[in-house]
């Protein structure tokens, strides 16, 4: 399989040729070299490159970092800077345009394999990211339930059309205000308490009181639910809203949701389908004869062990059987991961939601479910890994000590080599570096702030001789935050 595709710019013809043989060398593809701005950014719109690596300092009327700046405007490429040496106000105006990373010159092979890689790496995160918040905003906007987010404090901090019109509000004035100003306190409580609920996997339904615009009350439906950020830091609460002040318009509303529902069930990609308490197919959406290769009514007439691998229809059986043994026959949503076994005998990784149905009273009914194909993504977390380990043997056989730090100081990365100049000086080492330690922060948070900086100190006693260090500190940002990726160069 072909490697990543790089765009070379450099203006010196015989450093642009080695800078090419040494990328061929490594594995990638370097289908073009572009010696001035204007013709990085031809070529670039041309062959749509994986990563352009931009020298600075180009000759002519544009230099590299106006290139750089056009082509991240026209083109999702990321950009690696390759750059000998630049006054402070060149590398501001390069950090303006978002680097994915610096080379200094010169450079061994190693260190531009990592920084390639690493572009690589970062670029197609910050893709599927980006992909996945478009999706989800996507579908709040047009959702014709509220929907709402409020921080710790109850302040709002997003509200969709839906709950705007709702309200008679828009959002910017809905954003300014607190949830204290919308609802009268002992409601605040029910709302407080609805969310204790669904922290502890139970349904979380409330009926409220809001103040439209105007002064108007209105009764409101509303189902609450914790927000948490990446680490699991509980962040404030989502909550969905249905205004319930007039009952026929209410009923109305219903039959125009289950209307829309069941249009929507009937065209969506993922498979929707409904089970009842004696594990049979009630409704299967017919984006199923996609997925597996059978009909909807086939479905219906189906055991599970007909479309399931014997290890998936194990876990699925468990799943059902604690849904049916929850209290009240109610339980949190369930995610799963399953083999399904298509028509034609192959199997198709899938992810599974079930989401417990209430019968009469306080029985069982069954379960809602939701199946996903997740064919590529199971390609694309293989790959990843291999990247992933790629990257660590890169990192691990690297002769330079690598590592990379967050914005405390605290230490991400040392590699192998990084561990073995510092020995036992590690931690107070890496503790002055951040500032942790001694008077170096200033020069920590520049790197921080996007700045790249290299300098010389004196390591200590190693091994009874004393030597002294070159490090480089380039900045970068991992899971949307900045961090400081650092290059030590022992000498004797």
């Amino acid at each position: 399989m072909a490697g990543p595709s790089i765009l070379v710019v450099e203006d010196e013809g015989i450093v642009a040729r080695d800078i090419q043989h040494r990328l061929e060398s490594i594995g990638y593809r370097v289908p073009e070299i572009a010696a001035t701005g204007k013709d990085a950014i031809t070529r670039a719109l041309d062959i749509k490159p994986d990563v352009v690596l931009m020298d600075i300092m180009l000759r002519g009327p544009m230099d590299g970092i106006e290139a750089a700046a056009f082509i991240r405007e026209k083109l999702d490429v990321p950009v690696v800077y390759v750059t000998a040496y630049a006054e402070e106000e060149v590398l501001k105006r390069a950090r303006v345009t978002e680097p994915y990373g610096y080379i200094v010159k010169p450079f061994e092979d190693r260190e531009l394999q990592a920084a390639v890689e690493i572009a690589l790496y970062r670029h197609k995160a910050e893709r599927k990211m980006a992909e996945s918040e478009k999706r989800y905003r996507t579908l709040v906007t047009s959702l014709q339930e509220g929907i709402m987010m409020t921080d710790v404090e109850e302040n709002i901090a997003y509200a969709n059309p839906a709950l705007c019109e709702m309200l008679g509000y828009r959002e910017d004035q809905l954003v300014r205000m607190n949830l204290g100003d919308l609802v009268p306190e002992e409601d605040l409580e029910l709302i407080r308490e609805a969310t204790k609920n669904r922290q502890q996997g139970r349904r979380g339904w409330c009926d409220i009181r809001m103040i439209r615009s105007g002064g108007e009350m209105r009764s409101i439906q509303l189902s609450p639910a914790p927000w948490t950020n990446e680490m699991g830091q509980f962040m404030g609460v989502i909550s969905a809203l249905v205004d319930v002040t007039d009952p026929k318009v209410h009923e109305s509303r219903l039959k125009a949701s289950d209307a829309r529902y069941r249009l929507l069930a009937d065209n969506a990609a993922d498979v929707i389908w409904t089970m009842d308490r004696n594990r049979c197919l009630t409704y299967v959406s017919p984006s199923v004869e996609r997925l597996l290769g059978y009909s909807p009514a086939e479905m219906t007439t189906m055991r599970m062990k007909d479309y399931l691998a014997p290890q998936s229809l194990d876990i699925l059986s468990e799943a059902l059987d604690i849904i049916a043994r929850s209290p009240d026959g109610k339980a949190a949503p369930v995610p799963l991961e399953l083999d399904h076994i298509r028509q034609d005998g192959k199997a198709v990784p899938t992810e599974v939601v079930l989401t417990p149905i209430a019968g009469e009273g306080k029985s069982h009914g069954g379960v809602l479910g939701v199946t996903r194909d997740i064919t590529s993504r199971r390609r694309a977390e293989e790959e990843l890994r291999e990247r992933t380990v790629f990257l660590e043997e890169v990192i691990d056989t690297a002769s330079d000590g690598i590592f990379v730090v967050n914005a405390k100081g605290e230490s991400i990365l040392i590699s192998a080599a990084a561990r073995d100049i510092l020995g036992d000086e590690l931690d107070d080492w890496m503790g002055r570096l951040s500032g942790k330690v001694g008077a170096d922060r200033e020069r920590f948070d520049r790197v921080l702030d996007g700045e790249q900086i290299s300098f010389e100190c004196q390591l200590g006693s190693r091994k009874d001789k004393k030597h002294s260090l070159k490090v480089t500190l380039t900045p970068m940002r991992f899971g949307g935050r900045p961090h400081v990726l650092g290059i030590l160069n022992l000498k004797s």
